[in-house]
């Protein structure tokens, strides 16, 4: 099947039907907090505080997401991702971790044991919402995506194009075709060159389009340097909302 036939097949979850979330916290006091505030935005949260007990729930009932710390249950709630995953009655669960600690080892060994999103502490209210929202449609992306506009060249069949970014995460793109003059096509391999602020260095990669948009489209990088993934994903953490938030998403 297509890339093209895969996307339209995608279909987000009905804005009827509530998010099922797990919440597992070990202080009882801090987890009716969450829950609380959760449940007003029209999720569906449940509460553990043992480690054995989330395991067993996921089990036998069937969630959407399930939420944890980095550091809960002496750290060995992470561990146990990968076993929730398994067991879950739904296998399509998403796992998202928290953590006041926002190093970029720690969220590389959460993403290593199964994590699906890594969201450090402090970050507002709305965005823990909007992030939850986001993770619990089907067509979900993983990686962290920044709204920016860079000015961006594009090239392919020997042909060249001005453009600028929507979006920019470490894997790609959301490039901008409003007057429809690149028009490209899913599939189509074609080389970007932008330039990040602050950083005085041309970045060129080489992507494909995985997806059409009504405002343009999206690449996927394919062949790019590692030090410039380093580039783009210190960009991205230096003007997200959670690295510039003070405020706890309670």
């Amino acid at each position: 099947m297509s890339i093209a036939k895969k996307l339209q097949k995608k279909t987000p979850k009905p804005l009827s039907q509530k998010i099922k979330l797990l919440l597992s916290d070990e202080s009882p006091i801090t987890g009716r907090i969450e829950k609380s505030s959760l449940n007003q935005a029209g999720i569906h949260v449940e509460l553990t505080n043992n480690l054995n007990s989330m395991l067993e729930i996921l089990s036998k009932e069937e969630f959407d997401i399930a939420m944890l710390d980095y550091h809960s249950y002496n750290g060995h709630g992470i561990y146990q991702i990968e076993k929730a995953k398994k067991i879950s009655r739904n296998q399509k669960i998403k796992f998202i971790v928290t953590s006041v600690e926002n190093f970029e080892e720690i969220k590389d060994k959460a993403y290593t044991l199964n994590t699906d999103l890594f969201l450090p502490k402090p970050i507002p209210h709305e965005k823990v919402i909007e992030e939850i929202k986001k993770i619990a449609q089907v067509n979900y992306r993983r990686s962290e995506r920044l709204k920016y506009k860079l000015k961006a060249i594009v090239r392919y069949k020997f042909k060249e194009f001005e453009t600028y970014s929507i979006d920019i995460s470490a894997d790609g793109l959301h490039l901008s075709d409003m007057d429809k003059n690149i028009l490209p096509n899913v599939g189509l391999d074609l080389e970007i060159e932008f330039t990040l602020p602050n950083v005085d260095k041309r970045i060129l990669v080489k992507g494909t389009v995985v997806r059409i948009t009504e405002e343009g489209f999206g690449v996927k990088f394919q062949i790019m340097s590692l030090n410039d993934k380093k580039i783009i994903n210190r960009f991205i953490l230096e003007n997200s909302s959670e690295f510039r938030s003070s405020h706890y998403y309670l």
